[in-house]
């Protein structure tokens, strides 16, 4: 499902506005194929298959104002808000649904802008952005994870409980001069990134069973490890 809003017109005698909002709901199925397995061999019994409902949910809010300060002088401010969260995500496959996670992502943007005329020849202009971003995987169940090779995943999802924040800043400045036929272009722009961030991948471990047959042990096995009676 897909819906979406927009607004637009004049604000007063110096300015004028723009809104979009719009919604996507999107529910899509993870196809689990896996396997029981006998718990005393752990060899594939059964195949086994699953349709687990993966939604998604994303939300754009974009405003946008102009504004004449004079004659010479415009400003403009936009500003956009994306939040997406992914519920389940991580499932399909070999994968159980004890895997799953959740997934969300949030970024937003903010951008003014000021353009001066100064004359008929020159024009100023100064920028500045600011951008952040938030994502966060959050396992729906603790604990470690568990692969049986060939026949499922379950257990608890790796990534845990991560987390990132990063934050963009930037801010310049340009020229733009007209001298007869000729026209020169000039600015500086300064930069600066911030990024923080918790990663605790596989911190609770992983179980891998590879399953198949091996040598059955008996009290023999003693003097393959301790050939000298002694030990």
């Amino acid at each position: 499902m897909n819906t979406a809003s927009a607004s637009a017109g004049p604000s007063g005698a110096r300015a004028s506005y723009s809104l979009l909002v719009q919604r996507e709901a999107v529910d899509n199925g993870a196809i689990i194929n896996g396997s029981t397995v006998d718990p005393q061999t752990l060899a594939i019994i059964d195949p086994y298959t699953q349709v687990f409902s993966v939604p998604q949910r994303r939300t754009t809010v974009t405003p946008r104002l102009d504004y004449a300060i004079n004659n010479a002088n415009t400003l403009t401010v936009r500003y956009s808000y994306l939040p997406a969260d992914i519920g389940d995500a991580g499932v399909g496959s070999f994968n159980l649904v004890s895997r799953a996670y959740d997934a969300n992502t949030t970024s937003q943007t903010a951008q003014i802008t000021e353009t001066a005329l100064l004359g008929d020849t020159t024009i100023n202009e100064t920028r500045f952005q600011f951008f952040h971003v938030q994502n966060s995987l959050i396992a729906k169940t603790p604990g470690p994870s568990i692969q049986v090779l060939g026949a499922f995943n379950g257990g608890g999802a790796t990534v845990g409980s991560s987390f990132e924040t990063q934050n963009n800043y930037e801010l310049q400045n340009s020229w733009a001069l007209s001298r007869g036929a000729h026209t020169w272009k000039f600015g500086v722009r300064l930069r600066e990134t911030t990024d923080s961030n918790i990663s605790p991948q596989n911190f609770a471990g992983t179980f891998t069973f590879g399953g198949g047959l091996a040598p059955e042990l008996d009290t023999n096995i003693k003097s393959f490890w301790f050939p000298d009676s002694r030990c």
